[in-house]
């Protein structure tokens, strides 16, 4: 589903200047999870830029890309890594929902307020097949299991995908069905 309409790749990199056409600048939150990894790969391989905002410094990241360690749920943070970039992108998702139950809400928070001083208004999260408007097309079975087994991270990611389309970002949701 797209939101806010945004420019395609070739007309943005021609309001850029000094970029090579079609190569872009990209902070990813969740460039070490299972998504994240083959994102960030494949980016940098496709020659574009990629900063990774991470827990810790030592986390494991593309040798290629630049690491910037800070918590993904403080707006100020993700402000200062995201200055200089095009778009956010957030692959993230919760290891451990009793620890953190909230944290892709609490990460889209966090990028919708930091907008406003990043200058970085472009946001593309990659959710959950089952997880809102997309609950409608899973099967019987695999939507008894999105509301049982998956409820509270499923949960999360919804609420966060109605802060996201409420938003004034240009706005990007995609699909993964893991």
């Amino acid at each position: 589903m797209n939101g806010h309409p945004c420019p395609t790749a070739a007309n943005h990199a021609r309001q850029i200047p000094n970029r090579k056409q079609n190569n872009m600048k990209f902070l990813v939150l969740g460039a070490t999870d299972r998504t994240g990894v083959p994102f960030v790969k494949k980016a940098l391989d496709q020659g574009h830029e990629v900063t990774a905002l991470v827990r810790r410094a030592d986390a494991n990241v593309d040798p290629r890309a630049q690491i910037v360690s800070g918590d993904v749920t403080d707006a100020a943070v993700i402000a200062t890594a995201a200055r200089g970039h095009d778009a956010v992108i957030s692959t993230l998702g919760a290891n451990n929902v009793r620890e953190t139950p909230t944290l892709v809400t609490d990460t889209v928070r966090a990028v919708v307020a930091s907008a406003k001083t990043s200058g970085v208004d472009r946001f593309v999260i990659v959710s959950a097949f089952g997880v809102g408007d997309s609950l409608a097309k899973a099967s019987l079975l695999a939507g008894l299991i999105f509301r049982t087994a998956l409820r509270k991270t499923y949960a999360d990611k919804a609420a966060s995908e109605l802060l996201l389309k409420a938003s004034e970002l240009k706005w990007t949701l995609g699909y993964l069905a893991h």
